[in-house]
């Protein structure tokens, strides 16, 4: 059955709903892997949607037996742009069945206009657009035919004379020109390290006077500088290296010198002069514009024979015509708000720059927003440096910080403040889910806490202020949680009862574990005492929780505090409720040894009567067969008489701690019982009902309600 085009877009936005409502995570069963053998009978749209929310949801590690209800997977909600970018995939999808040379004319037609568009949104004229998912491998696919004309009919061969080399300074930029030569057949060796420089706090831009022996080095073996990876802004601590050194190396040598990282989006803003632009850099729309699925876009400058050299490459293999989401987004988007979107990414930089710069036990690791002009904002930063060739060194693309103690001068922090840290980042993260904050590990700082809205929503105004309202509340707790946490230690230490238990991801004052004076308790006994002990504290304050130390130790855990905590009346409270609970373990275990010994002294004397009923009665009573016609022939009186002995109970008298017998007890129950009450004669249907007593005039009166 033909589906009309025009339903297209309703269905996919139908099935795209499904997938935007929240799927509880379950553990994975036992038969999940038969849902997936393909089936004989065809399955519904329907059932193909259930069967990919069951697999979305099994989320649980192989081998784990965990039965806890983890948080539902939820996929981000899709904005107006995001939606047309989904939907256009499935067009490019129906449009791919175009005729083959047809397609490729409508992908060029296509491209030709993304790439006007970029260079003039990016102010880098004459520029083309790559803007496939391999854009980077087809970029250096041509740099190679140009710099080795022979390239395209002899391969590999045409480089041995004098390899190609490519040049990286950190780690992330290594493995993607790795795997770039993987992509194009070039030996790893191809891709050599540039030490960082170490005359910079973070020891991770490019020392370019390295690079410049590197390829010195290089062109005497008889190798062939081909290109410069440098990073702006990609790695998460928003540095730059120096576009300017590196652009008058490039020349010199005649390396391609190729940018990635956010702070390129400064383009936009800014009109930098063609000699120290570089000669390509990459272009993350989907990330800095939050539109899922867009393709990576790289622009770069017009090479030789450009076009025969992409298009040899581009028809090798059949057009995947990835273009056209791209271009839908762009269309929907238009110029101004694609100017707009990254303005917004550097003054919400420079916003939270201002706020986090207020308060001084927050260490700033990423530089101001205006570099040295502090009192500027951004606005008027890049009015008065737009042409500078440095900007792009300038500019700011997150912001990092961390809580440090007082005039702290050392380039670590101490590891609990890495804990403070992890837990100011989850907190803020709860608190203020409007603003992306992260909270990562930075070598050699620690826990950082990250802002970056060019890779979320750039955050408003309203927002910040919000946000600075609960930072400041936040700070306030970690301040007086490191106050008083030395205090804290020395009470717990000066305690008889009371012992510090380190637990190593707890962020708080920390644990404390009662030990009754003088006990013999063993760890299980003391595991089982304190975790009376927190339920019991819980009943006054729910802020006490149970903590397990390093050795598995069970303990009060004690959490973040405000100034106006009272630490000794907490630790008072801890004391006493562990005396009364240690009172109560004594009590039990008087108690206890109490109904132990009486109940081995009844068993004595319970055997000792039967023992003494044996003989009475003659053993020839317990003969078998025998026994029976003695019985018969001379029955057991029941009840003992003249002192006889019959076996009695036992009852034990807590109190006194005696055992005694039950024989008055029986004897004089009766006379004990409080008087029967008479029953009542009152006429009711359950009496009747019932088949009490009643008599012939309640019957009467009974009967016609029945």
């Amino acid at each position: 059955m033909e589906v009309p085009t025009s339903e297209v877009d309703l269905q996919v936005s139908q099935i795209i709903s499904r997938f935007e409502e929240p799927i509880l995570r379950s553990k994975k069963p036992s038969d999940s892997n038969e849902k997936l053998v393909l089936s004989s009978e065809r399955k519904s749209k329907e059932e193909i949607i259930v069967s990919l929310r069951e697999l979305i949801s099994h989320q649980y590690e192989e081998g784990s037996d965990s039965e806890t209800v983890a948080s539902p997977v939820i996929l981000p909600s899709l904005d107006s742009s995001s939606c047309t970018a989904v939907i256009w995939q499935s067009v490019a999808t129906y449009l791919s069945a175009l005729d083959l040379s047809h397609l490729i004319l409508l992908n060029k037609e296509l491209s030709s206009s993304v790439s006007k568009w970029l260079s003039a949104v990016f102010r880098f004229p004459e520029s083309e657009a790559i803007t496939t998912e391999d854009s980077m491998v087809q970029l250096t696919r041509s740099i190679l035919s140009q710099k080795y004309p022979t390239f395209k009919e002899c391969g590999f061969e045409a480089l041995v004379e004098s390899p190609p080399v490519f040049y990286a300074s950190s780690e992330d930029a290594i493995k993607y020109l790795q795997s770039i030569c993987q992509s194009l057949g070039l030996p790893l060796k191809s891709v050599r390290t540039v030490p960082s420089d170490a005359t910079i706090e973070f020891e991770q831009k490019m020392n370019t006077d390295a690079l410049a022996s590197l390829m010195e080095e290089d062109k005497v073996a008889n190798k062939s500088p081909f290109l410069v990876l440098a990073d702006t802004g990609w790695r998460v601590s928003g540095q730059c290296d120096s576009l300017q050194s590196l652009r008058q190396l490039c020349n010199q040598h005649g390396a391609w010198l190729h940018l990635k990282g956010h702070a390129v989006s400064i383009f936009s803003q800014s009109s930098l002069s063609m000699s120290v632009m570089p000669d390509s850099f990459s272009i993350d729309l989907s990330t800095w514009y939050g539109i899922l699925g867009l393709p990576p876009v790289i622009l770069h400058k017009k090479l030789n024979d450009c076009d025969d050299a992409l298009e040899y490459f581009s028809e090798i293999s059949e057009p995947k015509f990835s273009i056209l989401p791209l271009w839908a987004s762009l269309m929907s988007i238009g110029f101004e708000d694609l100017h707009k979107r990254l303005l917004y990414c550097f003054e919400s930089c420079e916003r939270m720059w201002r706020i986090v710069s207020k308060y001084p036990c927050l260490r700033i690791l990423s530089q101001a927003p205006s570099g040295d002009d502090l009192h500027l904002s951004f606005e008027e930063f890049l009015s008065k440096h737009s042409e500078s060739e440095s900007i792009i060194e300038s500019v700011v693309t997150c912001v990092l910080f961390q809580f440090t103690p007082d005039n702290f001068s050392e380039s670590a922090v101490p590891s609990d403040y890495n804990k403070l840290n992890s837990w100011l980042g989850q907190i803020l993260q709860r608190d203020m889910p409007m603003i992306s904050i992260q909270y990562l590990s930075l070598k050699p700082f620690g826990i950082v806490l990250r802002y970056c809205p060019f890779e979320s929503k750039p955050n408003l105004p309203e927002d910040c202020e919000k946000f600075s309202i609960c930072l400041e509340q936040q700070l306030e707790i970690l301040t007086a949680t490191v106050g008083y946490k030395q205090t804290f230690i020395n009470l717990v230490n000066s305690s008889e009862c009371l012992q510090l238990v380190e637990m190593e991801s707890w962020a708080g004052l920390g644990g404390v574990r009662y030990i009754p004076v003088g006990s013999n308790y063993s760890n299980d006994e003391l595991n089982k005492l304190n975790t009376q002990l927190v339920e019991q504290l819980r009943n006054t304050d729910a802020a006490f929780s149970i903590g397990e130390g390093s050795d598995n130790t069970v303990c009060v855990r004690f959490g973040m505090i405000t100034s106006e905590t009272d630490v000794v009346e907490l630790l008072r409270l801890v004391e006493m409720t562990g005396k009364e609970q240690e009172e109560s373990w004594k009590y039990i275990d008087t108690m206890a040894e109490v109904v132990k010994k009486g109940i081995e002294a009844a068993t004595l004397d319970l055997q000792k009567e039967s023992e003494d009923k044996l003989w009475q009665e003659g053993i020839l009573r317990h003969v078998p067969v025998f026994g029976s016609l003695v019985n018969w022939w001379s029955p057991v009186n029941k009840e003992p008489i003249n002192g006889s002995t019959g076996i009695k109970g036992r009852s034990l008298n807590l109190a006194a701690g005696v055992v005694e017998s039950t024989e008055n007890i029986y004897k004089y129950h009766m006379q004990n019982l409080p008087p029967s009450p008479q029953p009542s004669i009152t006429p009711s249907p359950s009496l009747y009902i019932n088949g009490a007593n009643v008599s012939n005039e309640s019957q009467s009166e009974l009967s016609p309600s029945l």
